[in-house]
């Protein structure tokens, strides 16, 4: 590529979220597509973390801080994941999540701890805000 951008270059536009640094949804989709061939007999669930937070805390305290707890719920779902699943940020205060499960009660308590880390980080002068979060299982195998 002439003007000046190399491949890896493209390739970190392409896939990576300049927000979170972490999977955008391009690559969130592309990683799944690949894990659920090679793992076709492991038990997964799609799952999305809206928290429609972002704008009101950008408004109020602004940007920066916005972007910073986008970036704190990025590394809370990525500490919360194991190196079989998948997550990426969709757009906004949006997550997406490709979940390994054995039974959906087990699923629904992983989800139950991330959602209070996830709370946690909301301020407390912003308590209302945390009724917001929302979390919605799409699918599961």
């Amino acid at each position: 590529v002439s003007s000046g951008f190399s491949s890896r270059k493209l390739r970190k536009m392409a896939y990576v979220d300049d927000v979170t640094k972490g999977n955008n949804w391009n690559h969130f989709r592309s990683l799944v597509k690949r894990r659920i061939r090679k793992q076709s007999k492991t038990n997964y669930a799609f799952v999305v973390l809206g928290t429609d937070s972002y704008r009101i805390i950008s408004d109020m305290v602004g940007h920066k801080r916005g972007s910073e707890m986008l970036q704190h719920i990025y590394t809370t779902l990525k500490d919360c994941c194991t190196k079989k699943e998948v997550l990426g940020r969709m757009y906004e205060d949006h997550f997406c999540m490709l979940l390994s499960y054995d039974t959906k009660e087990n699923l629904e308590k992983r989800i139950l701890e991330m959602d209070k880390k996830v709370r946690s980080y909301i301020p407390v002068t912003m308590l209302p805000l945390q009724k917001r979060v929302s979390w919605i299982i799409l699918h599961s195998t």
